[in-house]
């Protein structure tokens, strides 16, 4: 998410140093700009602390690091812009010319010299988006990352995390409204000090989600989930398999991208009647096991989607989030199951 300006007045309640104006651009839907990498921490600090205290968790968000801005601009591309490698004009000066890879100009992906009149930020938004669905990533603002900056990537982090080691300037990536193509591509990166402002450095949020989360029923009885990476696997067993039956194949990719929430534990006893009050059928009992720690069992489908619309329910009306549960796909269960 950009920094736009009717998120950082809520939240803030007033601008940190130098106001928006009419001659960089000012509304509701203008990127928020003079601000410093240090004015982002206590903007994070501050919509983090509203998260937990309206109940909209479970996310924590934070500036990207270097390496998943990078990513999240490049979509899967590896030309010089997301659009393309746009080698019909020149980089430096204002020219306009064919975006490359995609239809158009550059001009439809990016606000630059070269589109920029009146000049100052654009709403953002006002351009094409890239194949993440993420808008403005080239152009219109320089945005702050996580990342100390250094002069080379020697020695950076390779798993995506943020460059800690110390350093005396941070750093900043997109290329501004102001400038030349060159300065928006993918791969430019450039620097300041943290607490500096000017009228085209802003920022863009990354969020992070829990490897668990715990959701309390009734009587504080918890439910946990597991996050569940995405990836591709093989779906089905091979026809040499042991034991194999012909319904589990042909074997096929299946590729899950996005991650998920699955249940730790199987639902058991005791979160089902502080959810649910009683069973719904035949009660659990001392021949196939009973007590709070063992697993619901005569439940049928059809049970199982009454216990889901009941907990999406509480977990609204407790005000812990927007988490909605589900039964998970069956290639999801599969994917779980094997966990690589």
């Amino acid at each position: 998410m950009t920094g736009v300006q009717t998120c950082a007045l809520p939240i803030l309640g007033s601008w940190p140093g130098t106001a928006p104006d009419t001659n960089y651009g000012v509304g509701d839907t203008y990127p928020a700009y003079y601000i410093s990498w240090d004015d982002t921490q206590s903007f994070i600090t501050a919509l983090n602390n509203h998260i937990t205290s309206t109940g909209q968790g479970p996310v924590t968000v934070r500036l990207p690091s270097e390496a998943e801005w990078e990513y999240a601009c490049r979509a899967g591309t590896t030309t010089r812009f997301y659009f393309g490698d746009s080698l019909g004009c020149v980089d430096d000066n204002c020219a306009d010319c064919a975006a490359g890879v995609l239809s158009g100009n550059r001009s439809d992906y990016m606000w630059y010299c070269g589109n920029n009149s009146p000049s100052g930020t654009k709403p953002v938004g006002g351009k094409l988006p890239n194949a993440f669905g993420l808008y403005d990533m080239s152009g219109n603002l320089w945005e702050w990352c996580q990342d100390w900056y250094h002069s080379t990537y020697t020695g950076a982090p390779t798993d995506g995390s943020a460059w800690v080691s110390m350093a005396s300037t941070r750093v900043i990536r997109g290329g501004p409204w102001i400038s030349y193509a060159e300065s928006c591509r993918s791969a430019i990166r450039y620097m300041y000090d943290p607490g500096y402002r000017f009228y085209h450095f802003g920022f863009r949020l990354a969020a992070t989600h829990p490897e668990e989360v715990t959701i309390t029923l009734p009587s504080d009885v918890p439910l946990e989930l597991v996050r569940i990476p995405s990836g591709s696997f093989q779906m089905g067993s091979l026809d040499a398999e042991r034991s194999r039956v012909s319904n589990e194949g042909p074997v096929h990719t299946v590729n899950i991208d996005y991650d998920f929430y699955m249940g730790k534990y199987e639902v058991t006893q005791a979160q089902w009647l502080a959810l649910m009050g009683s069973w719904p059928g035949t009660a659990p009992d001392a021949t196939n096991g009973v007590g709070d720690t063992y697993p619901a069992y005569y439940i049928s489908w059809d049970d199982a989607q009454n216990f889901v619309t009941t907990l999406n329910s509480h977990i609204t009306s407790s005000g812990q989030g927007s988490l909605t549960v589900r039964l998970p796909s069956e290639a999801e269960w599969e994917y779980a199951y094997r966990a690589g």
